[in-house]
């Protein structure tokens, strides 16, 4: 890792280290497969400039009803599962491709409102790609019970702007390189 890069991105993103750290415990959740130093920098800063909120809840369900659902993380799923259905969402489809990303679950409600469900570990750019899409969440269901709520905050849009300018940047950069 160039450490003048990652100090340069914390800065550019006015990231804490202890949300960075919060942001890698939250998605990566102790499996390196899915660390990214570069969007647990972005990421922390979307949260520490309102961009981003997460809450956390405690789940106590147990998995029910398991039949048809495939994969792993059934058990997650099933209680996802229930957790969505009680909050007047229903279930749209499972390991579906969905803004950018595959979710273990997709639910949405009469309203239009979405719901992007990660079981277990999920790959940390799906913060902001799932929430790009207009009246969605994301919620990360862990194995330990806790079920993180992740939502657009109330600077998304101007922090968002931000974000994709720096991103722009970087592609005229890396074109730069490739193509002199």
């Amino acid at each position: 890792m160039n450490k003048e890069w990652y100090q340069d991105l914390i800065t550019k993103y006015k990231a804490s280290q202890k949300t960075i750290s919060r942001v890698n415990e939250i998605f990566c959740q102790a499996d390196i497969r899915y660390a990214d130093l570069e969007y647990e920098v972005i990421v922390a800063g979307f949260l520490d400039n309102d961009a981003i909120s997460i809450n956390e809840k405690l789940v106590t369900l147990e998995p029910t009803k398991m039949n048809g659902i495939k994969g792993p993380q059934k058990g997650l799923k099933s209680v996802a599962i229930k957790l969505l259905e009680a909050s007047g969402f229903n279930v749209v489809d499972l390991e579906k491709a969905f803004s950018g990303g595959i979710a273990d679950i997709i639910a949405r409600n009469k309203s239009g409102e979405s719901i992007a469900v990660e079981c277990g570990p999920c790959t940390i750019r799906k913060a902001i790609e799932y929430l790009e899409k207009p009246k969605n969440t994301l919620w990360i269901l862990t194995y330990g019970g806790i079920l993180y709520e992740v939502k657009r905050g109330s600077s998304w849009n101007a922090f968002h702007r931000f974000y994709k300018s720096l991103m722009d940047e970087d592609q005229k950069k890396a074109v730069k390189i490739a193509f002199p």
